[in-house]
């Protein structure tokens, strides 16, 4: 065989092997959602979906398995530590079972972005890596918690009361007297409807998705704690990552962030009106009771985390409370 010809094989092949190099650098992420595809709570995580699959093609893609008909609602924890999916669009209350430090997110006063830069997120993550699990993006911020009730009170007291709970309430519920419920958000209407729970804690925005507008008669003000919602990885998965890939997903990671902050901060005041025309009326204290049970909020939730973590708590609450 001519020298030429041996020269255009042998270029050929390395041609066809560098494609099939660029083609090997793609990867296909598994992502899971613990709230219903197309719902409030799932939207911008579906946005950070499509805007990574347009720009990402030859390096990242996320294959969107849905929401909790895929995978209940309280088992994607485990499967994303397991590595059945890569990330989550999901709550710290939903893998407190496998680690409750992730709890402080909720409990915490100063500004998420200033967690990044203080050390607060990188601790935190140090303590999650242990369970094959990462925090990589907050999809929900700057809006509060309240509690929803189908019956009135007059004091921060709820004696006598079922109250439908995720975990992040449980100490501070139950430190107001209340029996707690703990359930997935698809079962909240019937156990309203049936009378299986007297109310629940919920973030200020999301009802109208649930139809619980229809079944609730009033909202506890003021919210305490913040919405946390966010992107947790599988660790492992992203280790996997090359550079490239990594930078390209915290680019997109930003850019979510901020589109996600300014829609809630839009999205309240457009709920606090739909909530009016809903009948939703507001039940508020007395202003030395406001400040009692803010404060109750906030020391219930850090016992908590105190307690579960006596060896990261103290550590935790130093980065994430304002001083």
């Amino acid at each position: 065989m001519k020298r030429p010809l041996l020269s255009s094989l042998f270029a050929a092949a390395l041609l066809a092997v560098g494609g099939a190099a660029a083609h090997a650098q793609e990867v296909t992420l598994r992502a899971i959602n613990s709230f219903q595809e197309g719902t409030y709570f799932a939207e911008t995580f579906e946005a950070f979906v499509k805007k990574v699959n347009d720009e990402g093609k030859g390096l990242v893609q996320i294959r969107y398995i849905g929401g909790p008909k895929a995978i209940p609602t309280m088992e994607q924890g485990a499967a994303l530590r397991n590595g059945v999916v890569d990330l989550a669009n999901t709550t710290a209350a939903y893998t407190a079972g496998i680690v409750p430090e992730v709890l402080a997110l909720n409990y915490a006063t100063v500004p998420f972005q200033e967690l990044r830069k203080n050390g607060g997120l990188d601790y935190l993550n140090s303590v999650m890596a242990k369970h094959n699990l990462m925090y990589f993006a907050r999809t929900g911020d700057q809006v509060q918690y309240h509690i929803y009730l189908t019956k009135p009170i007059d004091k921060p007291d709820l004696k006598g009361l079922k109250i439908r709970i995720a975990p992040i309430f449980r100490d501070f519920f139950q430190s107001m007297g209340a029996t707690v419920v703990q359930t997935a958000p698809g079962e909240v209407y019937t156990a309203l409807e049936r009378g299986v729970v007297d109310g629940y804690g919920w973030p200020f925005l999301g009802i109208f998705d649930m139809g619980w507008q229809n079944i609730t008669k009033y909202r506890v003000d003021p919210g305490f704690y913040m919405l946390e919602l966010g992107i947790q990885f599988n660790k492992a998965s992203w280790d996997k990552l090359t550079p490239e890939q990594k930078a390209f997903l915290e680019k997109q990671r930003d850019w979510l962030e901020q589109m996600s902050l300014e829609k809630s901060k839009a999205d309240v005041a457009t709920d606090l009106k739909r909530q009016q025309d809903a009948g939703i009326q507001p039940i508020t204290f007395s202003e030395a009771d406001t400040q009692a049970y803010l404060k109750q909020s906030l020391d219930a939730g850090w016992a908590g985390i105190l307690k579960n973590s006596p060896q990261h708590g103290a550590k935790l609450r130093e980065l994430m409370v304002a001083q």
